[in-house]
């Protein structure tokens, strides 16, 4: 909501605030194995609460964070840079710092969280962080989300408009290129929207409302 103000009304105010959300991300924000923490402090101080803290397999517990989430605070950083550069607000190397340091978290997220899985190209919804074992992380049980498939596909489509997105890097070889790719596949064939019998539900986190329509103009773009 911020960056499409900030793209239509590019006052000082909301460039101040897009600028201000950037650095929290990449500064304030904790980062464990690849994945941002979710909930803080009012001196951002990381904490559990309620459905965040899971048990593991060894009755330790564990935070736990939303895959889409962090994969989106990249798409953040990387639109936050242009937005700005574009008009004015920051120079040539601060943008480049910016694209820079959103390719590290992706990267770091991609190669260490187990939330990623570079033969589907999805994107998994519930990571317990502090799990030793990537492959134990994911809550397989909860399942995962077309919105947060949508925010890997729209983070990825970032950094292909940057001329970043090869330079995110794989298992055998892959590059970023080869997981859009996957991306777009798997949203296709798991999140499709029925072609008979829909009906558009107005509730808290529907896809429709905000994350599809972001797909489908990719898709009307990608296929022009």
């Amino acid at each position: 909501v911020l960056l499409s103000a900030n793209e239509v009304l590019a006052t000082d105010q909301t460039r101040a605030l897009v600028k201000e959300q950037m650095d929290l991300i990449l500064d304030k924000f904790t980062r464990y194995n690849g994945m941002l923490w979710e909930n803080y402090t009012a001196d951002f101080t990381p904490i559990s609460q309620d459905w965040q803290n899971q048990n593991r397999e060894d009755g330790v517990s564990s935070h736990v964070a939303i895959g889409g989430h962090t994969a989106m605070a990249a798409q953040q950083i990387v639109e936050g840079a242009r937005q700005l550069h574009a008009q004015g607000a920051i120079g040539q190397a601060e943008y480049e710092s910016y694209l820079d340091r959103g390719l590290e978290l992706f990267q770091d997220f991609a190669s260490n969280s187990g939330a990623l899985d570079w033969q589907t190209g999805a994107v998994h919804n519930a990571i317990r962080v502090e799990e030793p074992d990537p492959s134990k992380r994911w809550l397989s049980g909860w399942g995962d989300a077309a919105w947060q498939q949508a925010e890997l596909l729209q983070t990825l489509v970032r950094f292909q408009e940057v001329g970043r997105l090869g330079a995110i890097e794989g298992p055998d070889g892959q590059t970023g290129v080869d997981l859009l790719s996957k991306a777009e596949a798997h949203y296709q064939s798991a999140f499709s929207v029925p072609t008979e019998g829909y009906q558009f539900q107005d509730y808290f986190g529907n896809p429709d409302v905000y994350h599809r329509p972001q797909v489908a103009q990719y898709f009307t773009q990608a296929g022009a």
